[in-house]
């Protein structure tokens, strides 16, 4: 992972990154942005601890500072104080700036005990890690109850859409281009039995890979590293480019968990928990 592609932007501007979600002009990327929060603050409960794990993107423990307006007793880590500058101003505006302990740390090298939260949150970080399964086992690692990871699922058309060139939240000339463009790349990896579809990311004019994965391998991936999945949905069920279709995503997302639909979410998160023999084989997906 290389953190030094924030080192040279301000707090003020990592700040607008993340408030260019939270506060989008564009209603549907708003939408998808805020839908995923209300899902998985759901699974929360108050009164228990819960680590937000951080590494420098766009909504870097926002969940947590939510969480924390619940009344979970909430620690966020990031990788540079910096980052950590920036979801502190984030608390700080909604109020809990003092309810919450931020931890300067790499995601797979956190310095607490084990089993040491009830609750770990990994909200799209694990795609950006060098070391994929070296994060999921430092989740494994610090969970005491469950974990909710999430990550980019590819299904989805406004997936399809960005992984074939252009915005999912507003229509141009591309956006029919894109979305043939992108199918055809899904169809191809999915064929070869990849993990899912790359992408150029560009964070702050440096070039990352990143992987938009098929819900069958996350879930593959997070049984092979010794979870259980006991709920699997999407982030949200969005249709691409126009606000128009607001009211029948919101319809969609009220049943995001069926069978059928919880594969084609822009993102997708599993409500995961640590193998033991006392729940062993009990996983919705086991």
């Amino acid at each position: 992972m290389d953190i030094g592609v924030f080192n040279h932007i301000s707090v003020e501007s990592l700040y607008e990154r993340l408030d260019s979600r939270w506060n989008s002009k564009h209603e549907l990327k708003k939408y998808i942005h805020r839908i995923k929060f209300e899902k998985l603050l759901s699974h929360l409960t108050p009164g228990e601890t819960l680590l937000d794990i951080g590494r420098g993107g766009s909504v870097d423990g926002v969940l947590g500072v939510l969480a924390a307006k619940k009344g979970l007793k909430v620690t966020i880590s990031n990788v540079t104080q910096k980052n950590l500058l920036v979801i502190r101003k984030f608390a700080e505006e909604q109020g809990v700036i003092d309810e919450i302990t931020f931890i300067e740390c790499m995601p797979f090298d956190i310095p607490v005990p084990d089993n040491c939260f009830d609750n770990v949150i990994a909200l799209h970080i694990l795609e950006h890690l060098p070391n994929f399964e070296a994060g999921l086992q430092e989740i494994k690692r610090v969970s005491n109850k469950k974990a909710i990871i999430a990550l980019p699922t590819c299904l989805n058309f406004c997936a399809i859409s960005r992984l074939g060139g252009a915005h999912y939240f507003e229509y141009s000339w591309k956006s029919p281009f894109a979305l043939i463009y992108g199918t055809l790349r899904l169809l191809i990896h999915a064929v070869r039995g990849d993990d899912g579809v790359e992408e150029d990311m560009e964070e702050f004019g440096v070039v990352t890979k990143h992987m938009w994965r098929f819900p069958w391998k996350m879930r593959a991936a997070l049984i092979r590293e010794g979870f259980i999945i006991n709920k699997f949905g999407p982030d949200a069920l969005p249709l691409p480019w126009f606000n128009a279709w607001l009211p029948l995503i919101r319809k969609l997302d009220r049943y995001g968990y069926a069978p059928l639909l919880r594969e084609f979410g822009m993102g997708s998160h599993a409500i995961v928990e640590k193998i033991n023999q006392k729940n062993y084989g009990k996983g919705e997906f086991q």
